[in-house]
C-alpha cells in the first residue's frame, strides 16, 4: 500500500543540506572565526559520530520499538538538528560540537530511513522507492548553497577574498534550522498518521 514519501524525503533533504554545510565549509568557518582548530577535529570526529550513531540508532529502535516508533526516532533526530543549528546562529564558535551532534543525527537517519521504506513499501518496490529518495537527497545537498554564498559575499569586505566574522554563516544556519524545523513537523505528522492506523513504524 503506497504512502506519502514526504517524511523520509524531508529528512534526507535536510540531512544532506546540513552535512554539506558542515563538511564543505568547516575550513572557511574556521577562517571566518580567525582560528584553525576545527577543521582537523571535525574531519576526524564526523565519520566516527556518524558510524557510531548508525549502530546505536538501529539497536535502540529495535529495543524500544514498542515504545517509540522508528518515525519517532526520526522526529527526535530532526528536532535535535533544529536545536543545534539554532544554537550555532548565536554561538558559531561551538561549530565542532555542533558538527558532531549533526553527524550523529545524520548517521541515525540513514540507518532508520531504509528500514521505514522497506516496512512501508515492501521489498518488491524497495529499489525504485529508495532510488527516488537518493535523488531527493542529492538535490537537498544544494539547498543551502545559494543562501550561504549570498551571505558570504555580502559580509566580505570590498577587495577581500575571504569573509571574517560570525555574520558570514549566520544566515546559512538560520535557514538550516528552519528546514530542520519543517522536517520535524512533517515527521511528527507522519508518525501520528501511522499511529492512528495502528502501525508501529
Amino acid at each position: 500500500m503506497s504512502r506519502p514519501l514526504l517524511g523520509p524525503l524531508s529528512h534526507l533533504w535536510v540531512l544532506n543540506a546540513n552535512a554539506l554545510l558542515f563538511i564543505n565549509n568547516v575550513s572557511f568557518i574556521d577562517t571566518a572565526l580567525g582560528q584553525t582548530s576545527a577543521t582537523a577535529k571535525v574531519t576526524l570526529l564526523w565519520p566516527v559520530a556518524s558510524a557510531v550513531s548508525r549502530v546505536a540508532a538501529g539497536g535502540l529502535s529495535d529495543r524500544f520499538e514498542r515504545r517509540i516508533s522508528r518515525t519517532g526516532f526520526l522526529f527526535l533526530a530532526a528536532t535535535t538538528m533544529t536545536g543545534v543549528n539554532a544554537f550555532l546562529v548565536f554561538e558559531l564558535q561551538s561549530v565542532e560540537v555542533g558538527a558532531v551532534i549533526v553527524g550523529c543525527c545524520f548517521g541515525a537517519t540513514w540507518c532508520l530511513t531504509p528500514l521505514i521504506v522497506d516496512d512501508e513499501f515492501g521489498s518488491a518496490s524497495f529499489g525504485q522507492t529508495w532510488s527516488t529518495l537518493m535523488v531527493a537527497s542529492a538535490l537537498g545537498g544544494f539547498m543551502l548553497a545559494p543562501i550561504k554564498d549570498a551571505a558570504y559575499r555580502e559580509h566580505t569586505a570590498p577587495g577581500a577574498r575571504e569573509c571574517y566574522g560570525v555574520a558570514c554563516y549566520q544566515a546559512a544556519f538560520e535557514a538550516s534550522a528552519g528546514l530542520a524545523a519543517v522536517a520535524s513537523l512533517l515527521s511528527l505528522c507522519l508518525a501520528r498518521a501511522w499511529a492512528r492506523e495502528g502501525q508501529i513504524i
